[in-house]
């Protein structure tokens, strides 16, 4: 399973970038893997483990991500929460039946703890716990559909049903060593995770920005693969061809100029696409 594989073994090689519109911030993967088991021995301190749930509410960010890692590293579940479409209160906590819930929102409702707080238990770590081995058919994570028929229903997710999915992910694309995905849809959907997961596994490279970042970290970035819904590829295609228009260079160049020149497929998908 490679949600086993990843919490077990340390990667070795690959980087992942957390761009911001300030600057962004690299961690080697095998730093990253060192802070999520330092972070799961923390979490276990505060009683947390297998068959518990976190509750996630925030922004892409480090946090976020050692979050994940460290609830899978437990045999712990997450609940990742999109902002805009929750409160950090004692309502969502006790919906999902969550032992802690970490926002980067304010908030004061018991069990409720601020984002910021995991840097904290990162180095207040002595070390990390033996890796719990998932089975293919416990929940891992609890996903939501987009609320765009009402209210966001939650879904589990199987270690099975992740290792299906990457699997067949790599099969048709064969991330590699040289491969840096982009991730800036919101980390609460667990396809963006698989990307992190992925370069954990493959030792590839993953760039995490946000939407309201994303078009400015591209061409910084240089991804070699970016999947975005399809609203995101109709406002690349508009600013590309509006930069064509004022400059009068090719449409080619101008898209080379925002997605950068490394690019090996985009993908999109979760709603209709225009040709």
């Amino acid at each position: 399973m490679i949600v086993n594989r990843i919490t077990a073994n340390a990667p070795t090689g690959g980087r992942i970038s957390f761009a911001r519109l300030d600057g962004t911030e690299t961690l080697e993967l095998v730093e990253l893997h060192r802070r999520a088991g330092r972070l799961a021995g923390a979490l276990a301190e505060l009683g947390i483990g297998p068959g518990d749930r976190i509750g996630i509410l925030a922004a892409n960010s480090p946090q976020w991500v050692l979050l994940d890692l460290a609830a899978l590293w437990l045999g712990a579940e997450t609940a990742g929460f999109e902002p805009g479409k929750f409160e950090p209160d004692q309502q969502l906590v006790s919906r999902y039946g969550l032992r802690l819930l970490f926002t980067d929102r304010p908030a004061e409702a018991a069990g409720v703890l601020p984002l910021a707080e995991v840097d904290r238990l990162v180095e207040k770590a002595d070390s990390a716990p033996e890796p719990v081995v998932w089975e293919p058919d416990r929940v891992t994570t609890v996903k939501f559909t987009s609320g765009s028929t009402g209210e966001p229903k939650g879904l589990g997710a199987t270690a099975a049903s992740i290792d299906s999915s990457l699997r067949a992910v790599q099969d048709m694309f064969h991330h590699r060593a040289g491969d840096d995905l982009f991730v800036f849809l919101p980390l609460s959907l667990l396809q963006q995770r698989y990307w992190i997961y992925s370069a954990l596994r493959h030792g590839h490279d993953v760039t995490v920005s946000t939407y309201e970042a994303a078009f400015a970290t591209l061409r910084r970035a240089r991804p070699t693969v970016v999947m975005g819904v399809p609203a995101f590829f109709e406002t690349a295609r508009r600013h590309i061809e509006a930069r064509a228009a004022r400059s009068g260079k090719p449409v080619g160049e101008q898209a080379v100029q925002l997605f950068g020149d490394r690019i090996r497929y985009l993908w999109t998908g979760s709603a209709p696409a225009a040709p």
